[in-house]
């Protein structure tokens, strides 16, 4: 069961921003990450994310990351191949409710098509890597 809640809209105290982000796997167990652009008008400038994004009007969370990952890498997926996974309400200078999901793609990065105003670069990484490549990119 997806659970929806309203649109955030800047200006509006106690507002609740829907999101959505995807982790992606291919069958060797690596995971694809990106860093952010440096433009200061998107979230997570310059920042190492997951993939995804704001959910909008009409939309479920499903539909949203499916939406966000062809958007910000080219990939187009089924929505039965999202894997649900945990969700979580975050404060942070907003609220936040973020739904997770999990994906797997084996997709080479030469044949992703970056949304250039919000994704530098991405790559491939191990798991025991992240860890290292978030104290880089924090």
């Amino acid at each position: 069961m997806e659970v929806r809640y309203a649109q955030y809209t800047h200006g509006i105290i106690n507002a609740m921003r829907n999101i959505s982000k995807v982790v992606i796997f291919d069958q060797t167990g690596h995971l694809i990450v990106q860093k952010r652009d440096g433009n200061p008008n998107i979230e997570q400038s310059g920042k190492v994310s997951l993939f995804g994004g704001g959910v909008e009007a009409g939309e479920s969370n499903r539909v949203a990351a499916l939406r966000e990952l062809e958007e910000e890498l080219g990939i187009e997926l089924s929505e039965s191949s999202l894997i649900l996974g945990p969700h979580k309400f975050v404060k942070a200078d907003h609220r936040y409710f973020c739904q997770l999901y999990f994906a797997q793609n084996d997709t080479e990065l030469s044949d992703l098509i970056l949304q250039k105003e919000e994704v530098e670069s991405v790559r491939w990484i191990q798991v025991a890597e992240l860890a290292e490549w978030f104290k880089e990119s924090p």
